[in-house]
């Protein structure tokens, strides 16, 4: 079957990475049978097209099956076990992990489509929660993760931005083809996303860049802070537009933002609602507690740097978007709609400034 392609490929190493690891695989393989069933068990919640142009569309299952499809993780043995169906993705995964070895959990290996490294005893910043230990996190970034690399990547940032995008907007329409425009979203008047589209400036966003090292894809459930106050990063990004030793950095200060506005945990937990009735959208967007103080924070800390904050706003919903095409219904919708409500909002912002 096509789907197991990659992972055949790599069968010797991955058969090479089990026996020199069997204590790890045995739980492993356990975790995984328990694993198949209870996807068996999840049945996907999908949105019919049609039932967008009905009244009162809306979300209503529990739970929120957060995975990808084609990544399985495990914990046992005070190991974590990763395996992705791209052998590629664990690779340079665990070739990022050797340029910059203090900031990720110790003992990283990796062969074939598996990496593996120890379990890292703390919390998330999403349970931890806490702004006053905000800026210190800030300043660990800023000093050991957010490295300088003195490197030109504006065509990668151009790839990243604007190829990547437009290829998510289709992937995301293909879904729903039959998507009607709306006007408002949380009460707010809105317009059709081809505007938003083709006011985005790319050249702007793939020049005004900061080439560092970067985490790619820096949220709170990604960074784990242990009982003694130690950060690390956890499920890093594998590449920034085939790069694996450099990124842009303001692509890290988004993703961080918009965890802020989006708080992913919860969203696991299907803390979140979208409701269409006609041509308006409600949504009830989950924020992190404290948000105003993480935003003025962040803020503050950007605008200390001398760094673009206004950039970074710009790259919120534009990650929202690029997100909603990879997950299924109905949070692909929330994040296409939270983008389109999020954009406006920048639009009125400059309206409202001009006057």
């Amino acid at each position: 079957m096509e789907i197991y392609q990659n992972e055949n490929e790599n069968e010797n190493e991955n058969e090479e990475f089990k026996k020199n690891n069997p204590n790890t695989m045995k739980n492993a393989n356990r975790k995984n049978s328990k694993f198949e069933k209870e996807k068996e068990k999840n049945i996907d919640f999908e949105i019919d097209p049609n039932l967008l142009t009905n009244k009162n569309a809306k979300s209503n299952n529990k739970k929120f099956d957060f995975s990808k499809k084609d990544e399985v993780t495990y914990i046992c043995n005070n190991k974590v076990v990763k395996w992705w169906l791209d052998s590629s993705v664990a690779k340079k995964k665990y070739l990022r992990t050797l340029q910059n070895t203090e900031v990720f959990p110790d003992n990283c290996v990796h062969s074939g489509s598996f990496m593996a490294y120890d379990f890292f005893p703390g919390k998330t910043l999403y349970e931890f929660n806490n702004p006053i230990i905000f800026t210190e996190l800030l300043q660990w970034l800023h000093n050991n993760v957010w490295k300088c690399t003195n490197k030109s990547i504006q065509r990668e940032s151009l790839e990243f931005y604007k190829t990547k995008t437009l290829q998510r907007v289709d992937k995301f329409l293909e879904k729903y083809p039959k998507l009607k425009h709306v006007t408002h979203v949380n009460s707010t008047k809105v317009e059709d996303y081809k505007y938003y589209l083709d006011t985005i400036d790319w050249d702007y966003l793939s020049s005004n860049t900061k080439s560092v090292f970067l985490h790619g894809d820096l949220q709170f459930d990604n960074i784990v802070i242990s009982p003694w106050g130690e950060f690390k990063i956890i499920d890093w990004r594998h590449e920034f537009a085939g790069l694996i030793d450099a990124g842009d950095l303001y692509y890290d200060l988004g993703k961080m933002a918009g965890g802020f506005v989006v708080n992913y945990a919860n969203i696991k937990d299907h803390n979140f609602d979208i409701e269409i009735d006609g041509t308006e959208v409600t949504l009830s967007i989950p924020n992190i507690d404290y948000i105003d103080l993480y935003m003025d924070q962040l803020c503050k800390f950007i605008s200390d740097q001398g760094w673009d904050y206004h950039k970074v706003r710009q790259l919120i919903p534009l990650i929202f978007w690029n997100m909603s095409p990879l997950h299924t219904s109905p949070f692909d919708l929330f994040l296409w709609y939270l983008g389109i409500k999020l954009f406006q909002d920048l639009e009125n912002e400059k309206l409202h400034q001009s006057e």
